[in-house]
């Protein structure tokens, strides 16, 4: 029985073994790791960024000492960027998968001290689940440590990972109800598909919901609409986002308190739960809820009881819990910033959104018109002068090749802001400039200069050099109306650099993709000259 060592090759890795090529002895995290565990096979990860070939990879091949040569597979893995978690599950879960089925009695050692956050994460799902694996790491101070992960998962904690079949999915869906509480969730991509089933699913259960998502996916009209397809759906759907409470009244609004309870306590205030009584109470954020509070969330998981700040009475909480998070909610438990039990009572149920892209070009569309004819029938009732309105195909395409982070919600601001700030009230087309101006809000000019602040309360370097080169990269292509050889030249930089920073902001990609290129002149650099 032979043992396999896998990881991701890390920036570190990359860095200390081309200064110490061929050198068996060099102190970088992988080779302390092989020094270490001497396993008889080692597979490494190796993140070839958008711009590399296979080349880079063969390149880093040759580097290795010649010592490990035989015993090490060097896979080539072409990521969007570090922290796509599913384009890091599904290389990582290959390559576990391809070693298993090679050797299917081999001993299994993921190292995750190389690599980013997201696939340390990954690496640790994989290892608890599918994969059992023991999970090392390295450092200089204590070289090679097992890592001991004081709890398991199940796949069912992996939403979005595994996808159900149409068979499975059409008899899901020939087993529920009608019910229209979900017709206002516009799209018909599967993968939407699926988890509108899914949700008219678990109306009909009365336990505990998490909703997974980006900001933006739709999370609390989810919420709602679970709401409107249960029987508490004559009882109220109280929302509460949980990052904005502070943290020393979150206690108090959620469980309420008595009079005199503490300063400014004048009268008995019942709180939130006491709201939502009969009916359902929304914890939007939970991810951003303090570690002492998801303690008392916790009781009233188990007990369904709760007492109001100053008052020994208990009280009973007869409402449905449905919580939400944008966050990375197995990352959070991992390190420590959210309770493991607490998660476990809340995920009996989970629902994960898919984000705008995953959803596809034509739920955009469908989106696009939906909104459109919302903001049409509603300026319609305010303007008599205003025309209904619809975007031009320039317009459609920018969109649909447009990446909105902030997913459906951001996609919606900016059809508005195109509508009723950048085209004439009058007019019944939305062209491309107009959208482009609508994207460029997005971009917070004035916030992406700050002031100096005092190093005495702490800064993020690293993000202020970041938001001072978008800002002027990106002055630099509306200067140039898109010519990237002379928006370079007005930074100081070459072509070359300057292509290569843009590729670090994929939205000011899209903004030179889209800019209106001025008409070429014959003889100039980088226009063709037309033929006689």
């Amino acid at each position: 029985m032979g043992t396999i060592l896998l990881s991701w090759v890390g920036h570190t890795d990359r860095k200390i073994l081309k200064a110490h090529a061929s050198d068996p002895e060099y102190p970088g995290p992988i080779g302390r790791a092989i020094k270490a565990c001497n396993p008889d096979k080692t597979v490494l990860l190796f993140d070839l960024k958008p711009d590399q070939g296979d080349q880079d990879c063969d390149d880093f091949k040759a580097i290795l000492p010649a010592a490990w040569r035989n015993r090490v597979k060097v896979r080539p893995v072409r990521l969007a960027d570090p922290t796509d978690y599913t384009a890091i599950y599904e290389a990582s879960r290959q390559a576990l998968s391809c070693c298993a089925q090679e050797e299917p009695d081999a001993k299994f050692l993921v190292h995750i001290s190389s690599g980013s956050p997201a696939m340390h994460a990954v690496w640790i799902i994989l290892a608890k689940t599918e994969y059992p694996a023991k999970l090392i790491q390295t450092s200089r101070e204590k070289e090679v440590q097992e890592i001991d992960i004081p709890f398991g998962l199940s796949l069912r904690a992996l939403p979005g990972f595994l996808s159900l079949s149409d068979d499975r999915l059409g008899a899901i869906r020939a087993s529920l109800p009608k019910t229209a509480a979900f017709d206002g969730i516009v799209g018909e991509s599967k993968i939407l598909e699926e988890q509108k089933i899914l949700a008219k699913r678990i109306a009909m259960i009365s336990e505990p919901v998490l909703i997974l998502g980006q900001s933006g996916t739709g999370k609390e009209l989810f919420a709602r609409a679970i709401h409107q397809a249960s029987n508490r759906n004559e009882g109220p759907f109280v929302p509460v986002n949980c990052g904005a409470i502070p943290e020393s009244l979150i206690e108090s609004e959620l469980f309420g308190h008595e009079k005199g309870a503490f300063t400014g306590a004048t009268e008995k205030f019942d709180g939130k739960f006491a709201q939502a009584d009969g009916g359902v109470i929304f914890l939007d954020e939970i991810g951003e809820m303090p570690l002492a509070m998801q303690v008392r969330l916790l009781r009233v998981l188990q007990e369904k009881k709760y007492c109001r700040v100053g008052g020994r009475k208990e009280l009973s909480a007869n409402c449905r819990i449905i919580a939400a998070t944008n966050r990375e909610i197995l990352t959070e438990v991992v390190a420590g910033r959210f309770r493991e039990d607490l998660y476990y009572r809340l995920a009996q149920l989970i629902l994960r959104l898919p984000s705008l892209d995953e959803r596809g070009l034509q739920d955009k569309r469908l989106l696009i018109r939906y909104i459109l004819k919302n903001l049409n029938d509603s300026a319609n009732t305010k303007w008599q002068f205003y025309k209904e309105k619809q975007l031009d195909a320039d317009a459609m395409k920018l969109v649909l090749n447009t990446f909105f982070p902030g997913n459906v919600r951001q996609l919606e601001h900016i059809v508005t802001r195109a509508a009723l700030l950048y085209s004439p009230l009058e007019a019944r087309i939305i062209d491309a400039e107009a959208i482009s101006c609508a994207i460029s809000d997005d971009w917070h000019d004035n916030a992406a200069i700050r002031a100096w602040p005092e190093l005495g309360g702490g800064i993020d370097l690293d993000g202020m050099l970041r938001d001072c080169e978008a800002h002027y990269l990106k002055k630099a292509i509306e200067r140039t109306q898109g010519n990237l050889t002379q928006a370079a030249k007005l930074l100081g930089l070459t072509r070359q650099t300057f292509s290569s920073r843009l590729k670090n902001y994929a939205e000011l990609k899209h903004r030179v993709d889209a800019s209106p290129k001025p008409n070429p002149k014959p003889g100039q650099p980088g226009n063709t000259v037309p033929k006689k």
